[in-house]
Order: C-alpha cells, then sequence, then structure tokens
C-alpha cells in the first residue's frame, strides 16, 4: 500500500492558510501562470477574506495590471458597480466627482479550477 505523502506547510504571519485553497475557496495561482490567454503573472500583491490579488503583465496591452481573483461565494457585485463608476459620463467629461480614485475596470471573465468553475476574474490597472 502506498502511503499518501504529506506536504508540509509553515505558516507565515499575514499570508492566507493552505487550508483556505479548498473548494469554494481560493483559486490556486502560481507566479508564471497565463490566466484567460494573455495575463501572465507576475507576483503576488495580497489577499482578503473573498479574494486573492495578482500582479500581471497584459500581454495584449503591454501594461501591468492588478488582477483579483474572487473565491465562488462572493457576491459578483464588484464587478457591476465599478463599470460604470470607471467609465466618463461622457465623451468631453473627465468623469465625476472621485473620477481619478476610482478603479478602472479593463476586464472581467470567469476562471476555471479545481476548487470552483465560473470564478470571477476581475482586471485593473496596477
Amino acid at each position: 500500500m502506498t502511503q499518501a505523502r504529506r506536504i508540509e506547510y509553515n505558516w507565515i504571519r499575514g499570508v492566507e492558510t493552505l487550508e483556505e485553497y479548498e473548494p469554494g475557496g481560493y483559486h490556486p495561482i502560481m507566479v508564471g501562470d497565463m490566466l484567460n490567454g494573455r495575463y501572465y503573472i507576475a507576483d503576488k500583491l495580497g489577499f482578503g477574506g473573498y479574494s486573492t490579488v495578482w500582479l500581471a503583465h497584459d500581454t495584449y496591452l503591454k501594461q501591468y495590471v492588478a488582477l483579483k481573483v474572487n473565491i465562488e461565494s462572493s457576491l459578483p457585485r464588484e464587478a457591476k458597480v465599478l463599470r460604470p463608476l470607471s467609465t466618463p459620463l461622457a465623451p468631453s467629461s473627465s468623469g465625476h466627482t472621485g473620477f481619478d480614485s476610482t478603479p478602472s475596470l479593463l476586464d472581467k471573465f470567469d476562471v476555471q479550477g479545481p476548487n470552483a468553475v465560473g470564478m470571477d476574474g476581475q482586471v485593473g490597472i496596477a
């Protein structure tokens, strides 16, 4: 009988725990991964209760972006709120009050993986 190999995990303060990478939890992403056929993962920026945030290089726009991948149980309202807020009111307008402080939503896509199908991926300017 083959014995299962145990993965040794050294907890680091301020970093999410390995147990949170389970069905319904965080999506496993590694530096060097390519998401949605265009976002090359360069580094991890952080995490929260409902998502991880990554520095990615957009191979289409040739610029760095912040890429956020939500857990399956998060509510997908953020993109619905950010899209109109990151769009100027009129072509000649610079936008609404606070426009310069609102993250620009460049893309939204589903992330397929072992912990969920259809996790929400959002991309903004880094």
